[in-house]
């Protein structure tokens, strides 16, 4: 069903209790396949999360358990660290491209931004609509725009074993309620595409966050909202370039904590110390998970190199789009960014100026 027939204004809501019902038929067969004990890990998590459940606040570790988890990770992301080091070393300092965007308060209803949104993603060609279409029978219950007081950037659950997808996106009075959104759509439609994309860390991010990207200053031109979209791709690529900053330094120190991990905590610390490493800049760093610091770098790098591709061969963009989508892992990820002929931080100052020009006209 396209958004086009609707006739009315629809709510895009689904119930916490939707959710629940589905759950409870899920544990009705709990156990019998590990794709459904994982729908059902992830389906509580989000009832959890929308209703802001008190009793799920995870309960506070040791400073050395949460090194030992983000050591567990450590030799997952080692490839990718000469990467991230090339990138945060390229082009501008946080402190130059860093702004603190003003957004123009808009009002966009629901089916405003739905529409706009998904515009944006057919003209990509029918890779994307067709998933799109499919989504769009159950849109209407499958689809939620949440208030700000959950402080949320949106989310998408997909069920493997029922194949449905739940949307939830922020319900913000600017610009970003519309990108946003076609950021989560693409998590649909890459599910969709692939069912195996949603258990990646890296790949499942690459294309929502390309599409994002590529959305902003097409949402801003047909809203009239001037610069509001390319201060909002400055400020997300400040706050990722931010977030480089804390893997690198993570990463060492997690080098150091590997190879003197026998020491009691407090000597663990002491040493951290003596090697450069406060008491604040160890609290700052442990503040997240080493694997939620890195869920956007690759997809950025990458994103930065596709923009201009985009530019001058859109097709051979959505080509590589196309191949990440039906393919990428992230074993191979990189393997698949050198095959397509891409080099990644070869445009990153590029792209720094690119968006700090049109911020400033």
């Amino acid at each position: 069903m396209l958004i086009e027939n609707y006739v009315m204004e629809k709510t895009f809501n689904y119930n916490i209790s939707d959710l629940q019902n589905i759950l409870k038929l899920l544990k009705t067969y709990e156990h019998s396949s590990p794709e459904i004990d994982k729908d059902i890990e992830r389906l509580q998590h989000l009832i959890n999360y929308l209703s802001k459940n008190p009793n799920t606040t995870p309960k506070s570790k040791s400073l050395k358990t949460l090194f030992k988890e983000d050591i567990a990770s450590y030799q997952i992301f080692t490839p990718y660290y000469s990467y991230i080091k090339a990138f945060v070393e390229s082009g501008h300092s946080i402190d130059e491209i860093y702004q603190n965007p003003i957004y123009k308060k808009i009002k966009l209803s629901n089916l405003e931004a739905v529409q706009i949104s998904q515009d944006f993603i057919r003209n990509q060609g029918p890779f994307f609509s067709n998933p799109l279409d499919e989504f769009n029978e159950d849109i209407n219950t499958h689809l939620k725009f949440v208030s700000n007081n959950l402080d949320t950037s949106g989310g998408v659950l997909y069920l493997y074993s029922t194949g449905d997808a739940f949307v939830f996106s922020p319900d913000n009075k600017d610009i970003t309620k519309a990108s946003v959104l076609t950021h989560e759509l693409e998590h649909v439609i890459d599910s969709y595409n692939n069912p195996n994309t949603f258990n990646t860390l890296i790949a499942r991010e690459i294309i929502p966050v390309f599409m994002e990207t590529l959305s902003l200053p097409a949402i801003s031109r047909q809203l009239n909202l001037k610069s509001d979209g390319y201060q909002r791709m400055l400020h997300l690529h400040s706050i990722i370039k931010e977030s480089a900053l804390m893997f690198i330094d993570k990463m060492d120190m997690l080098e150091l904590i590997s190879k003197h991990f026998y020491l009691k905590e407090e000597d663990l610390i002491r040493f951290l110390n003596d090697n450069g490493y406060d008491n604040s800049l160890i609290s700052l760093l442990m503040d997240r998970s080493l694997t939620q610091d890195f869920f956007y770098l690759i997809p950025e790098l990458i994103t930065i190199e596709l923009y201009f591709l985009y530019q001058e061969d859109k097709q051979r963009a959505l080509n590589i789009l196309q191949a990440i989508s039906l393919n990428a892992t992230d074993s191979n990820i990189l393997d698949i960014v050198n095959q397509s002929g891409i080099t990644l931080n070869e445009n990153v100052d590029t792209y720094e100026k690119h968006l700090l020009a049109k911020v400033k006209r």
